[in-house]
């Protein structure tokens, strides 16, 4: 008989990035012989022998109707910082504090997005969940060579794609891409995004020469994405951010967009730092010395420059960016912790 797990997930907890990340679990447990059921409301939800939750408040709820199930939590961020950071609520962070608390304690094993992500529960939570964790950073998009053909770039496009949230950086990022711009003729930035009054609110507080500003529905985002050179992910010093996996640098490389990215994102350090051909801001540091690796790239003219950057993407999607290779260790990691 069939192993059976139901993936509790409730309404609007699903988006792109999620949806590419659970296909992975899915396929993980299906491999194994489990039977994967779907259920968007608690009070629906079906008692089962396993549950995966992918927040640590559902997780919460679901054990307290399901005490002897296995649940497995995939953790997408640190959640009670993020309610912090967003609410300057602190009842609301120590409400999921104790959520956090509850899942690791209680769960059958964890999904995280980083090793960084694990160190920061284990020395938060005082546990020890290393041999009980699977690590998968996010991401949602493969990278097809095939764009090559259709990315035509002549002058040193930026972009950026996203919403102007404060978490974003987005004033830092205009504060570098000045820095560029009066060092380098032809370059031009656009800001992909919803928010157009304040986006042109924010490129006026920086005397920006060239610039965009418009809307791209999500369908056709792939498709815009390829006809720039330079893409920024930006974030600032703060536990939120160190133990993230931005979805925006895979959507950026994907396209065969060079990303000018934050050194705080820690796998990213411990993951790509050594790829060159991808631009490492240094926080705390004047934009000027991107300003300096950006001039250095565009005096290398393409030729050798693109080559190498392509051979990096190449690697960063073998080894980094791999569904199959996630597939394989997840299911070994299954093979490990599940009693058959």
């Amino acid at each position: 008989m069939k192993k059976e797990i139901v993936f509790f997930l409730p309404e609007g907890s699903i988006n792109d990035a999620t949806e590419y990340y659970l296909k992975i679990l899915y396929l993980g447990f299906k491999d194994y012989g489990f039977n994967v059921i779907y259920c968007s409301n608690l009070k629906d939800l079906p008692a089962s022998d396993y549950i995966l939750t992918i927040e640590a408040k559902q997780f919460f709820l679901a054990k307290i109707k399901f005490p002897k199930a296995k649940i497995i939590n995939w953790f997408q961020g640190v959640v009670a910082e993020e309610a912090y950071v967003l609410t300057k609520s602190i009842a609301r962070k120590y409400v999921w504090h104790f959520y956090e608390w509850f899942t690791l304690r209680f769960s059958f094993f964890n999904i995280v997005v980083s090793k960084k992500m694990l160190e920061y529960f284990e020395k938060k939570y005082k546990v020890s969940i290393e041999r009980d964790s699977f690590i998968m950073p996010c991401f949602n998009k493969k990278y097809d060579k095939g764009i090559w053909s259709r990315k035509k770039i002549s002058d040193a496009s930026f972009v950026y794609a996203g919403s102007l949230a404060a978490w974003q950086c987005v004033d830092e990022m205009l504060e570098i891409y000045s820095h560029i711009e009066k060092n380098l003729e032809n370059s031009k930035i656009t800001l992909l995004t919803k928010d157009r009054d304040r986006a042109l609110e924010l490129i006026s507080q920086y005397d920006l020469k060239n610039y965009d500003v418009r809307y791209v529905p999500l369908a056709e985002l792939e498709d815009e994405l390829i006809q720039y050179k330079y893409g920024f992910l930006i974030r600032e010093d703060h536990i939120v951010n160190q133990v993230a996996t931005p979805t925006k640098m895979n959507s950026y490389l994907a396209a065969g967009i060079i990303p000018i990215y934050s050194n705080v994102i820690d796998d990213f350090n411990r993951n790509l730092s050594n790829y060159t051909t991808l631009v490492r801001h240094e926080n705390q540091v004047p934009g000027s010395l991107v300003t300096d690796q950006i001039l250095s790239i565009e005096r290398m003219a393409g030729g050798d420059f693109s080559l190498k950057f392509r051979k990096d993407l190449d690697e960063i999607f073998k080894n980094y960016y791999n569904e199959e290779v996630y597939l394989s260790k997840f299911k070994s990691f299954l093979k490990k912790r599940l009693v058959n």
